[in-house]
């Protein structure tokens, strides 16, 4: 499968210009002004795609990159406190 076609597959790819679509191989840096910096699909449905033309970054953008790494870098304990915190945060829905 080609990977240009990944991000081809994306159901906003007509209307999209986003510089920096975590779907696509080849990445742009942003320009000052651009209106359209953010990837509006799903990450859900980014990975996905993603997943089906096996792509490096797994559909995720630079900073799910980022906060994935700096997660996995926590060690299991860690891990647990940040989870029991969130658990008993007042903005979690029930």
């Amino acid at each position: 499968m080609s990977l240009q076609k990944a991000f081809q597959d994306c159901p906003h790819f007509n209307s999209c210009s986003c510089n920096n679509c975590p779907l696509s191989t080849i990445k742009y840096d942003s320009i000052p002004g651009d209106p359209e910096t953010k990837c509006q699909l799903s990450k859900n449905k980014r990975k996905k795609i993603a997943a089906k033309y096996n792509l490096a970054n797994k559909g995720l953008t630079r900073s799910e990159i980022t906060a994935k790494k700096r997660w996995d870098n926590q060690s299991d304990e860690r891990k647990k406190q940040i989870i029991k915190n969130l658990e008993k945060s007042p903005l979690r829905q029930k």
